[in-house]
């Protein structure tokens, strides 16, 4: 898949990897005249509201695929059994985070709100949410324990948001705030993958009459998986390393330990363009803040502020 924005651009790495092992590439271009019509398609096969904006590109994949395979592989689940997220990798310095004096926390702060701009227009043009995310490495100052931070590292939303857009929003608890890595792998196992990622790539392929079958959630794997030590799931701050370590035999060694980058089209720029208009009229939709319950002075104030550029807002909750 090709984007025509190159910050989520990965189609030359894709034709990389076809290129080193021989196999059959096409390359599908994901763009402003058929992205609309997925997602109309997108609301009538989900049947249900789902905020995983991924689900575009993986539909167009699975469309395209249909036209030659009946059954196609997926990847998912690795991130999942061999911590393979950013956010495991903060994780990994729980401790650390949790444990800075005050002050430092304190100049963390005041060297972002002071230096914002800077550090926006310097990084935005290469990494998409950028601003969001500044805000969200501010945010880890406040973290009180591993269940807070776990919290904040593990969702395009913060709690505030939530609690103010829904009445009746009720956070998840933990058990105890005595929490490690494989914690926050088992949590990852038995929400996230199950509740956003297979039921994206399961409506997404059926859609069109494709099976899309799972590797890595083979069920021996992943026993294998939860008896490997912490300690080779991310090794000296590298994310995934068992699966690396097997990949730098066939593709070289900067290739295979590139940045993470999730699997998402430019949304911003389509809530910018295309979309701004739907996005916009949404405000005067009474009956849609009716059926879900929802805050709708706070929506419409958070539309507001995600128009006007503030640092604070993403557009994966605009979505």
């Amino acid at each position: 898949v090709s984007f025509n924005n190159e910050n989520q651009d990965e189609s030359k790495y894709a034709n990389f990897v076809a290129k080193n092992l021989g196999t059959d590439h096409t390359n599908l271009n994901v763009d402003t005249s058929n992205f609309l019509d997925t997602i109309e398609q997108m609301t009538y096969y989900f049947d249900e509201p789902f905020g995983d904006v991924s689900c575009i590109p993986t539909m167009m994949i699975s469309k395209k695929a249909s036209n030659y395979l009946k059954v196609v592989l997926s990847g998912d689940g690795a991130d999942e059994l061999f911590a393979g997220y950013t956010r495991h990798k903060v994780f990994n310095y729980s401790n650390l985070i949790l444990n800075s004096p005050l002050f430092f926390k304190k100049l963390i702060n005041k060297v972002i709100d002071s230096n914002y701009s800077f550090f926006n227009n310097f990084f935005s043009k290469n990494h998409s949410e950028f601003s969001y995310k500044i805000y969200k490495l501010k945010n880890l100052s406040n973290a009180v324990n591993h269940e807070s931070l776990i919290d904040i590292i593990s969702s395009h939303h913060c709690y505030n948001d939530l609690k103010n857009l829904f009445d009746n929003f009720k956070p998840i608890k933990y058990k105890d705030d005595k929490l490690g890595l494989r914690d926050l792998l088992e949590i990852d196992l038995s929400t996230y993958l199950p509740s956003d990622i297979l039921v994206k790539s399961d409506r997404s392929s059926m859609a069109y009459g494709l099976e899309m079958r799972e590797p890595f959630l083979d069920d021996k794997l992943i026993d294998f998986s939860k008896k490997i030590p912490d300690k080779y799931l991310i090794y000296n701050g590298q994310t995934k390393y068992l699966l690396k370590q097997i990949l730098e035999k066939y593709f070289p060694k900067d290739f295979v330990n590139r940045p993470k980058h999730g699997f998402n089209p430019p949304l911003e720029n389509w809530l910018n363009s295309q979309l701004k208009n739907d996005i916009l009229n949404m405000q005067d939709d009474n009956l849609f803040f009716d059926i879900f319950k929802i805050n709708k002075k706070y929506i419409i104030n958070y539309i507001k502020s995600f128009y006007k550029s503030k640092k604070n807002v993403s557009p994966n909750f605009i979505w």
